[in-house]
């Protein structure tokens, strides 16, 4: 009886060897190709492609800041590589200095332009005093003659 029990353990032992190394190499096999395949339908096809890159405008131009004394503040500005047409505000400046530069300006020409129709009625006067004087001097001479 040991020498059946023996045989079938030594038996059992030989099979479950055997499946396992047939499960190994059954894993170890290259998997069998597998093409997708489908049915033909009409309808549309909505295609989506995802890449990485980098996008470049075909016409672009050098924006200059106008020549001013003192800062410029940007107040709005378009963002990069937005489209704009001709004639579109690209960027806004503060013009609060310039406007006060320009009031004073003004004022200082005020004053200048005041100066001047002074200089003006002065030398009116002086060439009427001048008038007088010289008048005062023929009267002077006829008198003395």
């Amino acid at each position: 009886m040991k020498k059946l029990l023996r045989f079938l353990v030594t038996a059992l032992g030989i099979v479950v060897l055997g499946l396992g190394i047939a499960y190994a190499l059954q894993q170890l096999r290259p998997a069998a190709k597998v093409i997708p395949t489908t049915r033909v339908q009409k309808g549309s096809l909505a295609v989506d492609v995802h890449t990485n890159g980098e996008l470049h405008t075909p016409h672009s131009a050098m924006l200059v800041a106008p020549s001013v004394n003192g800062a410029l503040q940007i107040v709005h500005i378009a963002k990069t590589g937005s489209a704009v047409k001709a004639g579109e505000v690209v960027i806004d400046f503060d013009p609060s200095e310039q406007e006060y530069k320009l009031e004073q300006s003004r004022s200082q020409l005020a004053e200048a332009e005041q100066q001047i129709s002074k200089a003006k009625a002065d030398a009116e006067v002086k060439k009427a005093e001048d008038k007088v004087a010289l008048l005062k001097a023929k009267f002077d001479v006829r008198r003395d003659e």
